[in-house]
Parts: C-alpha cells; structure tokens; sequence
C-alpha cells in the first residue's frame, strides 16, 4: 500500500504559504499606493503609473536599471527583441520593460447637459463636476480629474424630446412600444443600475434614439446635449 501523506503535506505546506502573502493590511496599501490618484488611459499619471510597475518589478526580480529606460512602442524591433527573449533558452535572468500601444479612445473637450423651455431657451443646466464626498479626502481632491462622459460616443449638438425609459432594459424598452411611444430622435434618460450601462445605449441605439443619458431623476422636457471629443492615446 502507498501512502499519500507526505504529497498531502507538501500541498498543505504550499497552501499555508500561499494564503499568508495575501492580508488586508497589504491589499489597503497597494489600494492606496495605486488608487488614490486619476491615472485615466493615455495621461501622464498613467504613464507614470507604469514607471512605477517596472520600477517594482526592476527590484522585486533583481533586475538592473539599464542607463535609459526601457519603453518600446509595440511591434518595434526592441519589442520585439524582448518579447522573445523571454521564451528563449540563452535567457538565464528576468527582464521588465514597458511597451506602448495606442488604441482608439476619446476624452470630450466640453460637455453640457440642458433642458429648455417651450420658447427653446434654457430653463436648467446640470453641473457636470462630480460633489466629491468630504469623508474621502482623495476622492475629493480629484473630483474633476476624469470628465462625465460616454466613452467612444460621437460628437455633436443633440436636441429632441425626452422619454423615461425606467432602467433601461430589453423589458422596459417592450414596455414603451407596447404604450405606443415612437422613440425615433428622442432623448432617452434611464437610471443607473439594473444592467451594464453599456447595453442600455446598444439597446436605444438600435431603434435610432438620438442620445441615451444615464442618471439618478429629471423632470420631462425637452433637453440638448452637447459633447465635443478628440482622440486620445495610450
């Protein structure tokens, strides 16, 4: 008869000393060493973001600093190089560097969010900057670091009557048509929550409303939206 006991104790040893890394000591300092700033995709916090990462690897795999450092745009020779010396057999050490890409993404430029009145003017405009909660400080501080936007929405000036659309769902969106509603070139609100946000717009898009707005209330009217974006890279 075999016995199994020492396997058993080998994995019990790898499992004790596998759950002793993790602590909510350790996860609340990485939480504020990497969360407490904006480092939206494609800014400068979020290259630094990245510096700091091969700076942490660069001690945590004892691996020297060369004298410039390593950022590769992706697909150039140097990336290349290194990509593939990770799987090679001459390879007898660790190596870290940073490769940049840049795919399609969009910050607005301005953004405005209005409800106008029978005569066509402006009876309310939304403040689009985010309160900030005085209980988080950081929070607070960077309010305003990241815009209110739909990311990869187009730009432009929209203006059409407004339709409650609840939560937003395929069961809400039934329920409107079933009232009789025609929602071509409305102005849908819907409230958060529910489903992915992004669904809500799929959903809305698909039966040529002009604009999905996703937020808490709002009394009916007739708004207009207008959000201006430049391409940005990563």
């Amino acid at each position: 008869m075999c016995s199994c006991k020492p396997y058993r104790n080998v994995i019990l040893n790898l499992d004790a000393f596998h759950s002793s890394v993790p602590s909510p000591e350790r996860a609340l300092a990485a939480s504020r060493a990497y969360a407490t700033h904006p480092h939206l995709a494609g800014s400068d916090e979020d290259l630094e973001d990245a510096k700091v990462m091969l700076h942490l690897f660069q001690e945590e795999f004892h691996i020297s600093p060369p004298s410039k450092t390593p950022i590769f745009s992706a697909g150039t020779a140097e990336s290349r190089q290194s990509t593939l010396g990770l799987t090679s057999r001459s390879k007898t050490s660790p190596s870290a560097w940073i490769d940049v890409y840049y795919p399609v993404l969009n910050t607005p430029l301005d953004r405005s969010l209005e409800i106008l009145g029978a005569d066509g003017e402006v009876s309310w405009s939304a403040d689009l900057v985010e309160d900030g909660d005085p209980l988080d400080p950081d929070a607070a501080k960077y309010k305003d670091a990241v815009p209110t936007f739909h990311g990869l929405s187009f730009d432009g000036d929209v203006e059409g009557q407004l339709i409650y659309a609840n939560y937003g769902s395929k069961e809400d969106y039934d329920e409107l048509l079933a009232s009789g509603a025609n929602l071509t070139g409305k102005i849908v609100i819907a409230r958060y929550g529910g489903l992915f946000r992004g669904l809500k717009v799929g959903i809305f898009h698909k039966i040529s409303c002009a604009l999905t707005s996703i937020e808490s209330h709002i009394d009916p009217g007739r708004r207009r939206a207008r959000c201006r974006r430049h391409p940005y890279i990563l």
